[in-house]
């Protein structure tokens, strides 16, 4: 009975698997912020010919923290791990290889990689948990604003000044801040005529950052094009906030691991998508104008 009752407190202590999420992300936010102060855009290195496709030593060193938590706390699940700048070893068919596991941690390191080697305050980290496929827990982290939201099974939650706060949907007769965020990405423009003074569009903030507004109601909508670790993390809060993430010109429910959602190996998207609360989708999708497609 003792004994029992001993490995009953421990598991009353052990913390559960988004708590730990939550932590590593808290811990490895503090590490960058810190490690920022350092950061000297010349010596960060181009992913591609592009000077926007940036990364820093340390968008690899919080892989290799996630890496290492992941290991450690999860060692005894079927897991696999989605970075950004690991793609590549999940081969020609990643959603594939991302099927064959029970559990699927996707991690973006550095969600704008850009602002952060420039000092800016603009980045954040994103973590995602799923679950035979589907969304189970994650969230995201902008250190440098101090903004976290992130979902449980059951809730989303806000961490302010070190208090969590429980998130609930908006109800339809509250409305959201009059902001509309577009991604730099992509080649989106506004409709003309365009009624400034009925709502603000906005570009340049990484996903992670656009998609913590629209969770707080600090934003309408985001339209962006982008790669599953950019949203993995906010998936959850949105599926409990009852916020949808649907397509520009088709109005398609995005689709974590479906190939067709997809665009290439490099598991970016195939499609540009509105993320908004169901009353301002229409709204939005409206006021877009697609010339081509992003680069």
């Amino acid at each position: 009975m003792h004994s029992l009752l001993s490995k009953m407190r421990r598991y009353k202590k052990e913390k559960t698997l988004i708590e730990k999420i939550v932590k590593f992300m808290t811990d490895a936010g503090a590490f960058a912020c810190a490690r920022q102060n350092d950061i000297d855009f010349f010596q960060s290195k181009l992913k591609s010919e592009n000077i926007k496709d940036v990364v820093t030593t340390a968008d690899f060193a919080v892989s290799r923290m996630f890496r290492e938590f992941v290991a450690k706390e999860f060692g005894n699940l079927d897991y696999i791990i989605v970075d950004e700048e690991f793609v590549h070893k999940l081969g020609p068919d990643p959603i594939a290889e991302i099927k064959k596991h029970k559990y699927a941690f996707v991690i973006d390191p550095i969600d704008g990689t850009l602002a952060y080697s420039n000092k800016y305050p603009f980045w954040g980290i994103c973590v995602g948990v799923f679950k035979d496929g589907e969304p189970f827990v994650g969230g995201a982290f902008a250190p440098a604003l101090n903004l976290m939201v992130y979902a449980d099974e059951d809730k989303a939650y806000t961490v302010e000044n070190g208090e969590t706060k429980e998130l609930r949907p908006l109800p339809d007769n509250v409305e959201s801040a009059p902001i509309f965020s577009l991604s730099r990405n992509n080649k989106v423009f506004l409709k003309e005529p365009f009624d400034y003074a009925a709502i603000l569009p906005i570009s340049g903030q990484p996903a992670v950052i656009n998609m913590i507004w629209v969770a707080l109601g600090m934003s309408r909508g985001y339209c962006f094009g982008a790669y599953i670790w950019d949203i993995s993390g906010m998936l959850p809060v949105f599926l409990r906030l009852g916020i949808q993430i649907r397509g520009v010109t088709d109005g398609r429910i995005f689709t974590p691991f479906d190939s067709n959602t997809y665009r290439s190996d490099a598991l970016r998207v195939s499609h540009l998508y509105v993320i908004s609360r169901p009353k301002y989708y229409d709204y939005l999708k409206d006021l877009l104008e697609i010339k081509g497609y992003y680069k």
